[in-house]
């Protein structure tokens, strides 16, 4: 009896320890989400929640980081997170290349490449950052 108590024990804890763990996962990588967004510089205004929040988290993914490397953030339900906050360079620079990405994008024409509209690749974040918060440098060929 005693020895199914202890491994009834063992399993429990296993059980609320791999739970634990999976919450942690699937959880916001940090912070609490204001409900009305302030300082939407590339977004409009009037953007849904749900989908900055999921083109955020797209974007944590293409470049393998989390929301405290572009915003103020220091843990879920922090009274301290700043998401409006423009002190920190990377969102900066986010916002730039952004910017750069729809221009590049912009001449990507059916006349410029001679393909029709549904067969022209768009660039986006992961073409070159693959992952990387900083993207891998490529050497160009000399011809």
């Amino acid at each position: 009896m005693k020895t199914i108590i202890k491994r009834l024990s063992i399993c429990l804890t296993a059980v609320l320890t791999f739970g634990a763990a999976f919450l942690l996962l699937v959880q916001p990588s940090v912070g609490q989400v204001e409900e009305e967004f302030t300082n939407l510089q590339f977004f409009p205004v009037d953007i849904d929640r749900d989908r900055l929040i999921d083109i955020m988290r797209n974007w944590e993914a293409e470049l393998g980081v989390d929301c405290g490397h572009c915003h103020v953030a220091y843990g879920r339900d922090d009274p301290r997170n700043d998401f409006a906050s423009d002190d920190k360079q990377p969102k900066l620079v986010a916002r730039l290349m952004l910017d750069n990405l729809i221009a590049f994008n912009r001449t990507l024409t059916t006349e410029a490449l001679a393909k029709p509209v549904d067969e022209i690749e768009r660039v986006q974040c992961s073409t070159c950052h693959q992952g990387n918060a900083i993207p891998p440098v490529y050497e160009i060929p000399e011809e």
